[in-house]
């Protein structure tokens, strides 16, 4: 009987650190103090080619900025949170949400509501299609080079652009 309460639990206790942990560290200042670099915008620039994605193939991923965007959300800076990764408060916080809740549900004791995770068949062979030609049009979109798509770039990259960051 624990044992259906674990995964739940230990979900749960991983969301929990990694709010908290985001809500102390600002990811720009961790790299200013592991790279001993001055200003935030050098401090950004550290970060952004930290990434393997951005490093190794010069595209930014569909979560690049997240970690900034979600450290911004937790403060309270909506704004400047959308500017690092739209998609964290589009489909990142409606899902981490959701996860929480099933968790909270599955712990209360409380029935699961239909299929898996509570989606009904058809609900979940939708999202199934939805959500990786989501994240994959998303990464295309990040991608195009140009200052029409400055946007859907993080800051950095935006100064850079198009669609380029130095030093690569």
């Amino acid at each position: 009987m624990f044992a259906r309460y674990v995964i739940p639990i230990a979900t749960l206790l991983i969301m929990a650190t990694a709010v908290i942990l985001l809500y102390a560290n600002n990811p720009v200042d961790i790299a200013r103090t592991v790279g001993s670099v001055g200003g935030d915008e050098q401090a950004e620039a550290l970060a952004m080619r930290g990434c393997p994605s951005v490093r190794f193939l010069g595209l930014y991923c569909p979560g690049c900025g997240t970690l900034r965007a979600t450290h911004h959300l937790l403060h309270g800076e909506v704004v400047t949170s959308f500017r690092y990764n739209p998609l964290l408060l589009l489909l990142g916080l409606p899902a981490a949400t959701w996860i929480a809740a099933r968790s909270i549900r599955v712990v209360a004791g409380k029935p699961n509501g239909g299929g898996l995770a509570g989606l009904t068949r058809p609900a979940m062979s939708r999202w199934v299609i939805a959500l990786p030609v989501i994240i994959i049009a998303w990464a295309v979109v990040r991608n195009i080079p140009g200052r029409g798509f400055d946007w859907s770039r993080p800051p950095l990259a935006r100064a850079t652009s198009p669609g380029v960051i130095e030093g690569r």
